[in-house]
């Protein structure tokens, strides 16, 4: 492969460097549009929120000189260069819900110690302004684009994949890309994706008059977010306030009991948010609810003993070792589960769940354990979505260019490249995958409160960037 001279080098760094201030300041005027998916409108398939986001990357691009593209509103690129061949940078540009918690507003995109605070800051907004202000930077430095160079805007990843898919089901293909929603050095691997529900009826079974009476049970935002809140309406009567009052002072596990204006008792638990794939970084409110209701007397046989059921067989857990599915391997380390979401009433026990799984795993061996334990509790599994792992071996010249690029600007050569058990883009196309913007050492803050990324950082990325781009021109 060609050395970058070092000519060249100083060149860009120098160009970058003095670039900083409109990548700084791009990367806070988009992390200001608020970019969470909601109900679609014509023309906006994701709503009206990505869809101004969107729309501003496009303008940003054809700012800076790019060719665009819009595939309905469902997506589209920033391009540049000439040839047959397509080098791919695929970025989202929707956001999860910014949730509680925040010292800074969370689409203030504000500054303070040299960190930008902004849902999507890191996840990943800031890194697709770096990709496009790389190629600028190159550029300018007189690199030749002998390859089309496409800046390809996602606008659902967080919810799915179809915005991705309607761009590919019109555009080409990349034909070597990266996705900068990971970590660096490398990702090289990407454990499988299972997301379903377990439904069961509420009506079911003789109701026990001595039990609290659950008018409802909600829980979570999303099926790749750790919960951080669970509350459940209980009906009134004489008595139930103090006995609920005392069980939640016994238990000491960050729960509230209140009078709710509608006749019920509400008791609230709180969790700390986190990333579906990592949920032992988090504090699941859900289980802690469902822990402490399996404490008392419930007069609904039904949710009694899904309840029940989900005490034994996931309560504080996020392994699946006591569903029968806790697989690992060496490459990429032990299944996950993360229960996101619980919705009750009256009617339907629906709880919405998120496992990653190994990359030597089938689907079949993380479903079929499932599938048993919940039938033995009446419980239907309802599929919802899945993908398959993604094992690029470390030795593959996509792996290798990326690293190279990564280390030439960081001068780290002992960390090595990592599976992890997000979701990417890299999922989405051939010989792709996630590369950057989080750097070893710096916890990872996405979905979280106080998402943020250090100015220097964001420059670190543009230059990072730039080189892995000149590294797959060649």
């Amino acid at each position: 492969m060609n050395q970058l001279p070092e000519e060249l080098y100083r060149r860009i760094d120098e160009i970058i460097e003095s670039l900083t201030g409109e990548v700084v300041s791009s990367a806070q005027d988009i992390v200001q549009l608020k970019s969470v998916k909601a109900p679609s409108r014509p023309g906006m398939p994701f709503g009206e929120g990505v869809d101004a986001c969107y729309r501003h990357a496009l303008a940003l691009s054809q700012q800076l000189g790019f060719s665009t593209v819009d595939v309905d509103g469902y997506g589209g690129h920033a391009e540049t260069g000439h040839g047959e061949e397509i080098v791919g940078i695929l970025g989202h540009l929707d956001v999860m819900p910014e949730g509680v918690g925040w010292t800074y507003p969370p689409y203030g995109a504000e500054i303070h110690d040299g960190v930008i605070y902004g849902r999507g800051i890191a996840d990943d907004k800031g890194a697709i302004i770096a990709s496009m202000y790389a190629i600028v930077a190159l550029q300018r430095a007189g690199v030749s684009f002998s390859k089309r160079v496409r800046v390809i805007f996602g606008l659902d990843e967080e919810s799915g994949m179809a915005s991705v898919r309607a761009y590919l089901a019109r555009e080409e293909e990349p034909d070597v890309a990266f996705t900068p929603d990971g970590a660096f050095p490398a990702i090289h691997g990407e454990k499988g994706i299972f997301t379903f529900r377990l439904r069961r009826s509420n009506t079911d079974g003789e109701r026990h008059g001595e039990g609290l009476e659950i008018v409802s049970i909600q829980g979570g935002r999303r099926s790749n977010v750790v919960p951080d809140f669970c509350e459940a309406r209980i009906r009134d009567r004489d008595g139930i306030f103090d006995e609920l009052s005392r069980a939640v002072e016994r238990a000491d596990d960050d729960l509230t009991v209140a009078r709710g204006d509608d006749g019920c008792v509400v008791v609230k638990a709180f969790g700390v948010p986190a990333h579906g794939a990592s949920p032992a970084a988090g504090i699941n409110a859900i289980s802690k609810l469902l822990l402490f209701l399996n404490t008392q007397p419930i007069a609904s046989r039904s949710l009694a003993e899904v309840i029940d059921f989900y005490c034994r067989a996931i309560g504080s857990e996020s392994d699946g070792q006591s569903l029968g599915c806790g697989l690992k391997d060496e490459e990429s380390g032990a299944l996950t589960l993360n229960v996101g979401v619980i919705e009750v009433d009256g009617e339907m026990i629906d709880i919405l769940c998120n496992i990653r799984y190994p990359v030597t795993a089938t689907l079949a061996e993380v479903s079929d354990p499932i599938t048993t334990a919940a039938e033995a509790a009446g419980l239907e599994l309802v599929y919802l979505s899945h993908q398959d792992p993604l094992y690029i071996p470390q030795e593959s010249l996509l792996v290798r260019s990326l690293m190279k690029a990564y280390q030439d600007v960081t001068g780290d050569y002992e960390t090595a490249p990592m599976v992890i058990g997000g979701g990417t883009y890299a999922k989405a196309v051939r010989n792709c995958i996630a590369f950057g913007p989080g750097f070893p050492g710096v916890p990872s803050n996405g979905h979280q409160a106080d998402e943020r990324m250090r100015v220097d950082h964001l420059v670190a990325c543009t230059r990072i960037y730039a080189r892995a781009i000149y590294e797959l021109l060649q």
